[in-house]
């Protein structure tokens, strides 16, 4: 069985826009420090290197746990990541924890499954709709035999639930 979310190019296109973005913040960051505090014009320059590697680096690794392509073969699962290069990474079934559909923006019809090894690393599919999603997590969840991810648990700091009667 197979299930394709979208392509190699969109996730290693994506880079772009977030170092761009990066960048203007990182720039604006260090124009208002450098003005305000008058710091060194050598060492705001070197802070904005760092912050720019620093996002280059934590950017890439989100992006390189992306999967574009999943595939079911019995007990086996192979994800196909863009990020550095196309490759495919293979899970047994019983190198896996949790499977999940998360919609991360309940105002937008998107959602992406995730997967949760057994070492704790997070993979994430590019978004589809949501029906999609939940239906793709059902069947791993069955063909696998895996739990779906169990929910946070809440603060001990959260606000205690609304009465029912109350909206």
């Amino acid at each position: 069985m197979m299930f394709i979310f979208g392509s190699a190019e969109q996730i290693a296109q994506s880079i772009y826009p977030i170092l761009a973005i990066s960048t203007l913040l990182t720039l604006l960051v260090c124009l208002l420090v450098y003005k305000v505090f008058g710091i060194s014009k050598w060492i705001m320059v070197a802070l904005a290197v760092l912050l720019l590697t620093a996002t280059a680096t934590f950017s890439t690794f989100n992006l390189s746990t992306m999967f574009y392509q999943l595939s079911l073969q019995g007990q086996q699962v192979t994800i196909t990541l863009a990020v550095p290069d196309v490759y495919q990474q293979t899970f047994q079934a019983h190198q896996l924890k949790y499977v999940d559909a998360v919609t991360p923006n309940p105002k937008y019809d998107l959602c992406h499954v995730v997967l949760e090894d057994t070492q704790g690393m997070l993979y994430q599919s590019l978004d589809t709709d949501v029906k999609r999603c939940e239906d793709i997590q059902k069947t791993l969840v069955q063909a696998l035999q895996l739990k779906a991810r169990p929910p946070k648990p809440k603060s001990s700091h959260s606000p205690p639930p609304l009465p029912s009667h109350v909206k």
